[in-house]
């Protein structure tokens, strides 16, 4: 749908991929988490990029929330 079109196919549809890994930290004493973004919104144009920006944050700080620290 975001191929074909754009911003237009809506939030709910933009496919976004997201990559986690989680590894020990460099001193051992807990771990480490690392979301990265696996594209950028941009076949949705600018508004898809933009999109995918607040997206990423969002869930950023939901794990970040959800994790102990």
């Amino acid at each position: 749908m975001t191929a074909l079109f754009g911003a237009f196919a809506g939030k709910n549809r933009q496919h976004l991929t997201y990559t986690v890994q989680v590894f020990a930290s460099p001193d051992g004493a807990g771990s480490v988490v690392r979301i990265d973004r696996g594209n950028t919104g941009a076949m949705a144009g600018a508004i898809g990029v933009a999109r995918a920006r607040k997206a990423f944050t969002e869930w950023q700080g939901r794990i970040g929330a959800a994790l102990p620290h």
